[in-house]
Protein backbone atom coordinates (compact mmCIF):
# COMPACT_ATOMS: atom_id res chain seq x y z
CA UNK A 1 0.00 0.00 0.00
CA UNK A 2 1.16 3.19 -1.01
CA UNK A 3 2.16 5.74 1.61
CA UNK A 4 -0.27 8.89 2.08
CA UNK A 5 1.92 12.01 2.34
CA UNK A 6 1.72 15.53 3.53
CA UNK A 7 3.02 18.22 0.71
CA UNK A 8 6.18 19.79 2.90
CA UNK A 9 4.98 22.04 5.50
CA UNK A 10 1.36 20.92 5.86
CA UNK A 11 1.75 19.06 8.94
CA UNK A 12 3.23 21.82 11.01
CA UNK A 13 0.44 24.21 9.37
CA UNK A 14 -2.30 21.74 10.75
CA UNK A 15 -0.61 21.52 14.25
CA UNK A 16 -0.61 25.68 14.03
CA UNK A 17 -4.45 25.88 12.58
CA UNK A 18 -5.19 23.23 15.61
CA UNK A 19 -3.55 25.56 18.09
CA UNK A 20 -5.76 28.70 17.67
CA UNK A 21 -9.07 26.65 18.34
CA UNK A 22 -6.93 26.39 21.92
CA UNK A 23 -5.97 29.83 21.79
CA UNK A 24 -9.10 31.56 21.26
CA UNK A 25 -10.98 30.85 23.63
CA UNK A 26 -8.70 31.99 26.32
CA UNK A 27 -8.37 35.42 24.30
CA UNK A 28 -11.43 35.80 24.42
CA UNK A 29 -12.35 35.42 28.34
CA UNK A 30 -9.88 37.86 29.08
CA UNK A 31 -12.87 40.37 27.15
CA UNK A 32 -15.17 39.18 30.14
CA UNK A 33 -13.09 39.50 32.70
CA UNK A 34 -13.34 42.21 36.12
CA UNK A 35 -11.37 42.91 39.22
CA UNK A 36 -12.12 40.77 41.87
CA UNK A 37 -11.14 41.33 45.80
CA UNK A 38 -7.75 42.34 47.41
CA UNK A 39 -5.77 41.42 44.73
CA UNK A 40 -7.15 44.04 42.29
CA UNK A 41 -9.40 46.67 43.91
CA UNK A 42 -6.91 47.41 46.59
CA UNK A 43 -4.17 48.14 43.67
CA UNK A 44 -6.56 49.68 41.78
CA UNK A 45 -8.03 52.34 44.00
CA UNK A 46 -4.46 52.57 46.37
CA UNK A 47 -6.22 51.34 49.11
CA UNK A 48 -9.26 53.08 48.56
CA UNK A 49 -7.37 55.94 48.50
CA UNK A 50 -4.87 55.25 51.91
CA UNK A 51 -2.03 55.74 49.12
CA UNK A 52 -3.03 58.35 47.03
CA UNK A 53 -0.79 61.14 48.12
CA UNK A 54 1.92 59.13 48.49
CA UNK A 55 4.53 59.23 45.57
CA UNK A 56 5.84 56.49 43.38
CA UNK A 57 8.95 55.50 45.85
CA UNK A 58 6.33 55.49 48.52
CA UNK A 59 4.39 52.86 47.68
CA UNK A 60 7.48 50.77 47.04
CA UNK A 61 8.89 51.12 50.71
CA UNK A 62 5.42 51.17 52.07
CA UNK A 63 5.12 47.64 50.31
CA UNK A 64 8.43 46.71 51.22
CA UNK A 65 7.90 47.14 54.70
CA UNK A 66 4.27 45.60 55.12
CA UNK A 67 2.86 43.63 52.01
CA UNK A 68 6.51 41.62 50.50
CA UNK A 69 9.94 41.74 49.36
CA UNK A 70 8.46 40.77 45.80
CA UNK A 71 10.03 44.29 44.61
CA UNK A 72 9.93 43.97 40.94
CA UNK A 73 6.10 42.90 40.79
CA UNK A 74 5.29 44.86 43.65
CA UNK A 75 6.48 47.99 41.43
CA UNK A 76 4.40 46.96 38.47
CA UNK A 77 1.52 46.24 40.42
CA UNK A 78 1.67 49.97 41.86
CA UNK A 79 1.21 51.16 38.34
CA UNK A 80 -2.18 50.30 38.04
CA UNK A 81 -3.89 53.16 39.46
CA UNK A 82 -2.11 55.31 36.72
CA UNK A 83 -3.22 52.66 33.88
CA UNK A 84 -6.57 50.99 35.14
CA UNK A 85 -9.85 51.24 33.71
CA UNK A 86 -12.26 48.75 32.49
CA UNK A 87 -11.11 48.29 28.98
CA UNK A 88 -7.69 48.51 29.75
CA UNK A 89 -7.75 45.89 32.63
CA UNK A 90 -9.47 43.02 29.83
CA UNK A 91 -7.01 44.20 27.20
CA UNK A 92 -4.25 43.69 29.89
CA UNK A 93 -5.01 40.00 29.90
CA UNK A 94 -5.98 39.68 26.35
CA UNK A 95 -2.56 41.01 25.01
CA UNK A 96 -0.98 38.63 27.93
CA UNK A 97 -2.28 35.36 26.94
CA UNK A 98 -1.24 35.98 23.56
CA UNK A 99 2.44 36.84 24.65
CA UNK A 100 2.37 33.39 26.97
CA UNK A 101 1.82 31.91 23.72
CA UNK A 102 4.85 34.23 21.88
CA UNK A 103 7.21 33.55 24.58
CA UNK A 104 7.65 29.99 23.45
CA UNK A 105 7.83 31.29 20.07
CA UNK A 106 10.97 33.57 21.78
CA UNK A 107 12.44 31.00 23.13
CA UNK A 108 12.12 28.00 20.67
CA UNK A 109 13.58 30.77 18.36
CA UNK A 110 16.57 32.04 19.52
CA UNK A 111 17.41 29.04 21.76
CA UNK A 112 17.86 26.28 19.72
CA UNK A 113 18.20 28.33 16.39
CA UNK A 114 15.72 26.33 14.25
CA UNK A 115 15.38 27.99 10.47
CA UNK A 116 12.18 26.80 9.69
CA UNK A 117 9.62 29.35 11.23
CA UNK A 118 7.05 27.14 10.20
CA UNK A 119 8.14 24.58 12.36
CA UNK A 120 9.27 26.83 15.10
CA UNK A 121 5.52 27.76 15.72
CA UNK A 122 4.51 24.57 15.53
CA UNK A 123 6.49 23.31 18.69
CA UNK A 124 5.19 26.71 20.26
CA UNK A 125 1.75 25.82 19.66
CA UNK A 126 2.49 22.28 21.24
CA UNK A 127 4.15 23.48 23.94
CA UNK A 128 1.50 26.23 24.76
CA UNK A 129 -0.76 23.45 24.22
CA UNK A 130 0.78 21.36 26.55
CA UNK A 131 1.35 24.20 29.57
CA UNK A 132 -2.55 25.04 29.03
CA UNK A 133 -4.10 21.80 29.50
CA UNK A 134 -2.16 21.30 32.50
CA UNK A 135 -2.83 24.60 34.60
CA UNK A 136 -4.73 23.90 37.85
CA UNK A 137 -5.34 27.33 38.21
CA UNK A 138 -6.87 29.08 35.08
CA UNK A 139 -7.83 31.92 36.88
CA UNK A 140 -5.32 31.74 39.76
CA UNK A 141 -2.73 31.37 36.93
CA UNK A 142 -4.08 33.96 33.80
CA UNK A 143 -6.80 36.06 34.92
CA UNK A 144 -5.50 37.07 38.52
CA UNK A 145 -3.74 40.70 37.89
CA UNK A 146 -1.54 40.23 40.82
CA UNK A 147 -0.70 36.64 39.70
CA UNK A 148 0.23 37.69 36.05
CA UNK A 149 2.53 40.65 37.59
CA UNK A 150 4.07 37.97 40.24
CA UNK A 151 4.66 34.99 38.48
CA UNK A 152 3.74 35.13 34.37
CA UNK A 153 6.05 38.34 33.91
CA UNK A 154 8.71 36.90 35.97
CA UNK A 155 8.92 33.89 34.23
CA UNK A 156 9.00 36.03 30.60
CA UNK A 157 11.96 37.80 32.75
CA UNK A 158 13.37 34.29 32.87
CA UNK A 159 13.21 33.50 29.74
CA UNK A 160 14.94 36.83 28.41
CA UNK A 161 17.70 36.18 30.64
CA UNK A 162 18.65 32.76 29.00
CA UNK A 163 18.69 34.29 25.86
CA UNK A 164 20.56 37.48 27.10
CA UNK A 165 23.26 35.02 28.69
CA UNK A 166 23.07 33.28 24.85
CA UNK A 167 23.87 36.19 22.81
CA UNK A 168 26.40 37.52 24.94
CA UNK A 169 28.66 34.41 23.77
CA UNK A 170 27.53 34.56 20.00
CA UNK A 171 27.87 38.91 19.51
CA UNK A 172 30.75 40.69 19.86
CA UNK A 173 30.11 43.68 18.87
CA UNK A 174 27.32 44.06 21.48
CA UNK A 175 28.48 42.15 24.56
CA UNK A 176 28.28 45.57 26.61
CA UNK A 177 24.19 45.78 25.68
CA UNK A 178 23.63 41.92 26.26
CA UNK A 179 25.88 42.42 29.76
CA UNK A 180 23.58 45.43 31.10
CA UNK A 181 20.63 42.94 29.63
CA UNK A 182 21.78 40.48 32.09
CA UNK A 183 22.06 42.39 35.13
CA UNK A 184 19.09 44.21 34.11
CA UNK A 185 16.74 40.63 33.98
CA UNK A 186 18.75 39.03 36.71
CA UNK A 187 17.65 41.85 39.10
CA UNK A 188 14.08 42.02 38.00
CA UNK A 189 13.52 37.98 37.96
CA UNK A 190 14.67 38.06 41.50
CA UNK A 191 12.39 40.56 42.58
CA UNK A 192 9.16 39.03 41.17
CA UNK A 193 8.59 35.92 43.38
CA UNK A 194 10.54 33.71 45.18
CA UNK A 195 10.76 30.67 42.60
CA UNK A 196 12.24 32.78 39.85
CA UNK A 197 14.89 34.20 42.25
CA UNK A 198 16.12 30.66 42.80
CA UNK A 199 15.82 30.12 39.07
CA UNK A 200 17.77 32.85 38.39
CA UNK A 201 20.15 32.25 40.99
CA UNK A 202 21.30 28.89 39.71
CA UNK A 203 20.80 29.77 35.93
CA UNK A 204 23.51 32.71 36.52
CA UNK A 205 26.15 30.48 38.57
CA UNK A 206 25.87 27.19 36.19
CA UNK A 207 26.28 29.50 33.30
CA UNK A 208 29.45 31.30 34.90
CA UNK A 209 31.10 28.28 36.01
CA UNK A 210 30.23 26.33 32.85
CA UNK A 211 31.65 28.77 31.12
CA UNK A 212 34.36 30.34 33.32
CA UNK A 213 37.52 29.69 30.94
CA UNK A 214 35.29 32.12 28.42
CA UNK A 215 34.35 34.73 31.70
CA UNK A 216 37.80 34.67 32.49
CA UNK A 217 38.72 37.83 30.72
CA UNK A 218 35.61 39.32 31.92
CA UNK A 219 36.36 39.11 35.65
CA UNK A 220 34.99 42.05 36.56
CA UNK A 221 31.36 41.60 34.88
CA UNK A 222 31.36 38.54 36.68
CA UNK A 223 32.22 39.93 40.06
CA UNK A 224 29.84 42.87 39.78
CA UNK A 225 26.97 39.94 38.08
CA UNK A 226 27.19 37.99 41.41
CA UNK A 227 27.69 40.93 43.65
CA UNK A 228 24.40 42.43 41.99
CA UNK A 229 22.71 38.72 42.95
CA UNK A 230 24.24 38.74 46.55
CA UNK A 231 22.66 42.13 47.43
CA UNK A 232 19.34 42.11 45.77
CA UNK A 233 18.68 38.66 47.23
CA UNK A 234 19.10 39.67 50.23
CA UNK A 235 16.70 42.86 50.02
CA UNK A 236 14.12 40.10 48.49
CA UNK A 237 14.22 37.77 51.65
CA UNK A 238 14.41 40.28 54.24
CA UNK A 239 11.76 42.22 53.49
CA UNK A 240 9.76 43.19 57.09
CA UNK A 241 6.63 41.80 55.24
CA UNK A 242 7.75 38.22 54.75
CA UNK A 243 9.44 38.06 58.61
CA UNK A 244 5.16 39.05 59.50
CA UNK A 245 3.65 36.93 56.78
CA UNK A 246 5.38 33.76 57.96
CA UNK A 247 4.77 34.13 61.42
CA UNK A 248 1.35 34.91 60.93
CA UNK A 249 0.94 31.02 60.14
CA UNK A 250 0.34 29.37 63.41
CA UNK A 251 1.61 25.82 61.79
CA UNK A 252 4.21 25.24 64.44
CA UNK A 253 6.41 22.32 62.53
CA UNK A 254 10.03 20.79 62.06
CA UNK A 255 11.86 22.03 58.54
CA UNK A 256 12.33 18.05 58.27
CA UNK A 257 8.44 17.94 58.00
CA UNK A 258 8.52 20.79 55.52
CA UNK A 259 11.35 19.12 53.45
CA UNK A 260 9.75 15.72 52.92
CA UNK A 261 6.19 17.49 52.51
CA UNK A 262 7.63 19.82 49.43
CA UNK A 263 9.84 16.52 48.65
CA UNK A 264 5.64 14.90 48.18
CA UNK A 265 4.27 17.77 46.56
CA UNK A 266 7.06 17.77 44.00
CA UNK A 267 7.02 14.18 42.79
CA UNK A 268 3.12 14.85 42.73
CA UNK A 269 3.18 17.64 40.64
CA UNK A 270 5.55 15.90 38.38
CA UNK A 271 4.14 12.44 37.83
CA UNK A 272 0.92 14.26 37.26
CA UNK A 273 2.19 16.38 34.75
CA UNK A 274 4.36 13.27 33.18
CA UNK A 275 1.76 10.66 33.17
CA UNK A 276 -0.52 13.00 31.45
CA UNK A 277 -0.85 11.86 28.08
CA UNK A 278 -1.28 15.58 26.68
CA UNK A 279 2.43 16.35 28.11
CA UNK A 280 3.92 12.71 26.76
CA UNK A 281 2.15 13.18 23.21
CA UNK A 282 2.90 16.83 23.13
CA UNK A 283 6.86 15.86 23.66
CA UNK A 284 6.62 13.38 20.74
CA UNK A 285 5.07 15.43 18.12
CA UNK A 286 7.43 18.39 19.41
CA UNK A 287 10.17 15.18 18.18
CA UNK A 288 8.30 14.46 15.15
CA UNK A 289 8.21 18.11 13.39
CA UNK A 290 12.36 18.68 14.33
CA UNK A 291 13.19 14.94 13.22
CA UNK A 292 14.75 16.86 9.60
CA UNK A 293 15.59 19.79 11.95
CA UNK A 294 19.56 20.18 12.98
CA UNK A 295 19.16 21.40 16.19
CA UNK A 296 21.51 21.77 19.10
CA UNK A 297 21.70 23.07 22.71
CA UNK A 298 23.63 25.92 22.70
CA UNK A 299 26.83 25.79 23.57
CA UNK A 300 27.12 27.97 26.65
CA UNK A 301 24.82 26.09 28.02
CA UNK A 302 25.59 21.80 26.30
CA UNK A 303 25.58 20.09 30.22
CA UNK A 304 25.91 16.52 30.06
CA UNK A 305 21.82 15.07 30.03
CA UNK A 306 22.33 13.19 32.84
CA UNK A 307 23.29 16.56 35.07
CA UNK A 308 20.57 18.46 33.32
CA UNK A 309 17.93 16.17 34.40
CA UNK A 310 18.88 15.45 38.16
CA UNK A 311 18.60 19.13 38.22
CA UNK A 312 15.39 19.65 36.73
CA UNK A 313 14.45 17.64 39.73
CA UNK A 314 16.23 19.23 41.98
CA UNK A 315 15.01 22.97 40.65
CA UNK A 316 11.73 21.66 41.04
CA UNK A 317 11.86 20.54 44.42
CA UNK A 318 13.69 23.41 45.79
CA UNK A 319 11.14 25.87 44.21
CA UNK A 320 8.30 23.74 45.82
CA UNK A 321 10.29 23.99 49.03
CA UNK A 322 10.40 27.76 49.39
CA UNK A 323 6.59 27.91 49.06
CA UNK A 324 6.22 25.10 51.79
CA UNK A 325 8.42 26.70 54.36
CA UNK A 326 7.56 30.18 53.90
CA UNK A 327 3.66 29.37 54.73
CA UNK A 328 4.86 26.81 57.12
CA UNK A 329 3.34 24.10 55.16
CA UNK A 330 0.07 25.68 55.25
CA UNK A 331 -0.91 26.98 51.49
CA UNK A 332 0.13 25.94 48.08
CA UNK A 333 -1.60 28.37 45.77
CA UNK A 334 -2.26 27.12 42.27
CA UNK A 335 -0.71 30.23 40.93
CA UNK A 336 2.49 28.76 42.23
CA UNK A 337 2.31 25.34 40.90
CA UNK A 338 1.62 26.59 38.04
CA UNK A 339 4.58 29.00 37.81
CA UNK A 340 6.74 25.57 38.47
CA UNK A 341 4.89 24.09 35.65
CA UNK A 342 6.27 27.03 33.29
CA UNK A 343 9.90 25.81 34.15
CA UNK A 344 8.86 22.12 34.22
CA UNK A 345 8.16 22.51 29.83
CA UNK A 346 11.28 24.99 28.77
CA UNK A 347 13.48 23.06 30.97
CA UNK A 348 12.07 19.56 29.85
CA UNK A 349 12.18 20.36 26.23
CA UNK A 350 16.32 21.32 27.01
CA UNK A 351 16.85 17.86 27.99
CA UNK A 352 14.20 15.84 25.49
CA UNK A 353 16.06 17.79 22.94
CA UNK A 354 19.89 16.95 24.01
CA UNK A 355 18.63 13.11 24.15
CA UNK A 356 17.14 13.73 21.24
CA UNK A 357 20.33 14.64 19.39
CA UNK A 358 22.77 12.12 21.35
CA UNK A 359 20.37 8.96 20.94
CA UNK A 360 20.72 6.88 17.78
CA UNK A 361 17.65 4.62 18.69
CA UNK A 362 15.80 7.12 20.02
CA UNK A 363 16.05 9.36 16.41
CA UNK A 364 15.47 6.51 14.32
CA UNK A 365 12.16 5.72 16.14
CA UNK A 366 11.09 9.14 15.81
CA UNK A 367 12.04 8.94 12.04
CA UNK A 368 9.40 6.57 11.42
CA UNK A 369 6.96 8.28 13.20
CA UNK A 370 7.67 11.47 10.76
CA UNK A 371 8.24 9.36 7.65
CA UNK A 372 4.42 7.85 8.50
CA UNK A 373 1.68 10.62 7.31
CA UNK A 374 -1.10 8.19 8.77
CA UNK A 375 0.99 7.81 12.39
CA UNK A 376 1.66 11.74 12.41
CA UNK A 377 -1.80 12.49 11.59
CA UNK A 378 -3.16 9.85 14.25
CA UNK A 379 -0.50 11.23 16.85
CA UNK A 380 -1.97 14.69 16.66
CA UNK A 381 -5.23 13.47 16.34
CA UNK A 382 -4.32 11.80 20.17
CA UNK A 383 -2.69 15.12 21.33
CA UNK A 384 -5.77 17.45 20.27
CA UNK A 385 -8.51 14.84 21.78
CA UNK A 386 -6.40 14.49 24.88
CA UNK A 387 -6.63 18.04 25.18
CA UNK A 388 -9.66 18.81 24.46
CA UNK A 389 -11.51 15.92 25.56
CA UNK A 390 -10.86 15.17 28.94
CA UNK A 391 -13.71 14.44 31.26
CA UNK A 392 -16.39 14.98 28.73
CA UNK A 393 -20.24 14.35 29.50
CA UNK A 394 -23.47 15.18 28.93
CA UNK A 395 -25.71 16.40 32.06
CA UNK A 396 -29.09 15.84 31.40
CA UNK A 397 -30.45 16.64 34.36
CA UNK A 398 -30.72 20.23 33.22
CA UNK A 399 -33.49 19.62 31.26
CA UNK A 400 -34.59 20.68 28.01
CA UNK A 401 -35.32 23.95 27.77
CA UNK A 402 -31.73 24.99 29.03
CA UNK A 403 -29.15 26.09 26.30
CA UNK A 404 -27.86 23.21 25.28
CA UNK A 405 -24.08 23.95 25.43
CA UNK A 406 -24.94 24.50 28.96
CA UNK A 407 -25.74 20.65 29.29
CA UNK A 408 -22.44 19.91 27.67
CA UNK A 409 -19.19 19.25 31.00
CA UNK A 410 -15.54 18.95 30.72
CA UNK A 411 -12.68 18.87 32.71
CA UNK A 412 -10.61 20.07 30.28
CA UNK A 413 -9.33 23.67 30.55
CA UNK A 414 -9.98 23.92 26.80
CA UNK A 415 -13.26 22.52 26.90
CA UNK A 416 -14.42 23.95 30.35
CA UNK A 417 -13.21 27.68 28.21
CA UNK A 418 -15.03 27.48 25.17
CA UNK A 419 -18.04 26.12 27.15
CA UNK A 420 -17.91 29.34 29.20
CA UNK A 421 -18.35 31.37 26.04
CA UNK A 422 -21.12 28.85 24.10
CA UNK A 423 -23.30 28.84 27.01
CA UNK A 424 -23.19 32.64 27.73
CA UNK A 425 -21.92 32.32 30.90
CA UNK A 426 -19.05 34.90 30.83
CA UNK A 427 -21.32 37.38 28.16
CA UNK A 428 -23.88 37.09 31.07
CA UNK A 429 -21.60 37.41 33.83
CA UNK A 430 -20.03 40.71 31.93
CA UNK A 431 -23.33 42.00 31.59
CA UNK A 432 -24.16 41.59 35.15
CA UNK A 433 -20.85 43.33 36.64
CA UNK A 434 -21.68 46.10 34.23
CA UNK A 435 -24.70 46.74 36.12
CA UNK A 436 -22.76 46.26 39.52
CA UNK A 437 -21.15 48.85 38.11
CA UNK A 438 -23.76 51.11 37.34
CA UNK A 439 -25.34 50.86 40.07
CA UNK A 440 -21.99 52.12 42.24
CA UNK A 441 -22.20 55.25 40.19
CA UNK A 442 -25.71 56.16 41.62
CA UNK A 443 -24.90 54.93 45.27
CA UNK A 444 -25.30 57.87 47.68
CA UNK A 445 -24.49 55.92 50.88
CA UNK A 446 -21.20 54.96 52.61
CA UNK A 447 -22.57 51.38 52.30
CA UNK A 448 -23.95 50.13 48.85
CA UNK A 449 -25.30 47.06 47.75
CA UNK A 450 -25.51 44.87 44.66
CA UNK A 451 -27.09 42.16 42.99
CA UNK A 452 -24.66 38.92 42.95
CA UNK A 453 -24.12 37.72 39.65
CA UNK A 454 -26.25 34.57 38.83
CA UNK A 455 -23.63 33.67 36.16
CA UNK A 456 -20.10 32.29 36.92
CA UNK A 457 -17.46 30.83 35.44
CA UNK A 458 -14.82 29.23 37.52
CA UNK A 459 -12.22 31.00 35.43
CA UNK A 460 -13.18 34.27 35.33
CA UNK A 461 -14.55 34.21 39.46
CA UNK A 462 -12.69 33.04 42.49
CA UNK A 463 -15.24 32.66 45.69
CA UNK A 464 -12.86 32.60 48.48
CA UNK A 465 -11.32 36.28 46.92
CA UNK A 466 -14.70 37.90 46.69
CA UNK A 467 -14.97 40.55 50.00
CA UNK A 468 -18.78 41.15 48.61
CA UNK A 469 -19.51 38.09 50.44
CA UNK A 470 -18.52 39.04 53.73
CA UNK A 471 -20.26 41.08 56.64
CA UNK A 472 -17.92 43.84 56.29
CA UNK A 473 -18.18 43.78 52.47
CA UNK A 474 -15.40 44.93 49.91
CA UNK A 475 -13.65 48.03 51.59
CA UNK A 476 -12.57 49.62 48.28
CA UNK A 477 -14.29 48.18 44.95
CA UNK A 478 -16.98 51.01 45.71
CA UNK A 479 -13.69 53.85 46.04
CA UNK A 480 -12.71 53.68 42.25
CA UNK A 481 -16.80 54.79 41.55
CA UNK A 482 -17.50 56.69 44.31
CA UNK A 483 -15.16 58.01 47.21
CA UNK A 484 -17.48 58.24 49.41
CA UNK A 485 -18.74 54.44 49.28
CA UNK A 486 -16.87 52.19 52.22
CA UNK A 487 -18.51 49.37 51.56
CA UNK A 488 -19.47 47.00 48.56
CA UNK A 489 -22.06 44.39 49.79
CA UNK A 490 -24.69 41.74 47.91
CA UNK A 491 -27.60 42.19 48.73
Amino acid sequence: MKNISFKKGTFELLIIIASFFFLFPFVLLGFYNHPLGIHEWDWITNLGGQLSDNGLLEKQYYFYKNVMGRYSSTFISSLTPYLYSILSFKLFFVVNIIFSYLIFFIFYRFFFNIKSKLRILAISSISWIMWVSAIAGIYDTLYMLTSVHTYLLGFYGFVFLMLSWKFLFLDEDRKIIFKVLIVAFTVFCIGTNEITMFFTFILNIVVIFKNRSILIKDKAFVLILLTIIFIFVLIAILSPANFSRHQSYTNNTSYIYLFLLSTYVTFFNLSTWVVNGNVILGFLLILTVLSTEEVAIPRFFNIDSKYLTVALILLVLFGDFLLVFSTKGMSLAERVVDHILSFFIIFSSIIIVKYFSESFQFKALIEIIHNNTIIKFLLLVAFIASSLGQGLYLDREGGINKNYFSLIKSSSNVGNAWLGILDNTVHNYDKEMTNQYNQLKVCKSDTCFVEKPIYIHDFLYFEKGDRRNKYSGDPFMGYYFNKKIKSVKYK
